[in-house]
């Protein structure tokens, strides 16, 4: 092998080398930004529970409440977890004021959307 191959066998393989640890490198910093999305979309999630689900729990006693806070974009599947969940076991009055509360947050129309467009998990949600 002649001296000039051999430098650019070298190069060569640094390039490689670099390559490799750029990718590494973009490999890790794609899963430090999946798991910070991943821990704020719990967060919001816990936030949004936190002031719903003492309003979905007491609608299984009572009437609903003239006054229900907004629904977000974002919100709508949270909103669909736990009312699924309460729809589940509730019968009677309790279902009834449930629906309503569904009616009055338009979850009517975004669970038809999320039977159009959702992805599986979403569909079995708005079912």
């Amino acid at each position: 092998m002649t001296s000039a191959s051999q430098d650019l066998h070298y190069a060569s393989i640094a390039w490689i080398g670099i390559i490799a640890v750029g990718l590494t490198l973009l490999m890790v910093l794609m899963m430090v930004y999946l798991r910070m999305s991943l821990n704020r979309r719990a967060q919001e999630e816990r936030a949004f529970l936190s002031v719903w689900r003492p309003l979905l729990l007491s609608s299984l006693q009572s009437s609903v409440s003239a006054i229900l806070p907004s629904l977000a974009v974002n919100e709508r599947v949270y909103f669909l977890k736990p009312w699924n969940t309460l729809m589940r076991t509730s019968t009677g009055a309790a279902a009834d004021n449930l629906i309503s509360i569904a009616y009055s947050v338009g979850c009517d129309h975004f669970s038809r959307r999320l039977l159009k467009y959702g992805d599986r998990v979403e569909c079995l949600l708005a079912t």
